[in-house]
């Protein structure tokens, strides 16, 4: 799975969102994207700024998640 996710990743990142970490495995076991760990703050990962870079990428998210998983 978190390879399958790594697409959307480098898109978020080619898009404007140069710290967006690659997927990573939570303490549950989730895939998910760690945000606050590199640096993408609460309010920032709310903003339509933010928001317009997922709608660019989400496409690349394989249909298993059932949404965007970020940590």
């Amino acid at each position: 799975m978190l390879r399958a996710m790594l697409p959307f990743a480098r898109c978020m990142r080619a898009e404007g969102v140069p710290n967006f970490p690659d997927p990573a495995v939570d303490s549950e076991g989730r895939p998910t994207f760690p945000l606050s760990t590199h640096g993408i703050s609460l309010s920032y990962s709310h903003s339509n700024q933010f928001n317009a870079v997922i709608g660019k990428c989400q496409h690349l998210l394989p249909r298993q998640l059932g949404g965007i998983p970020f940590g």
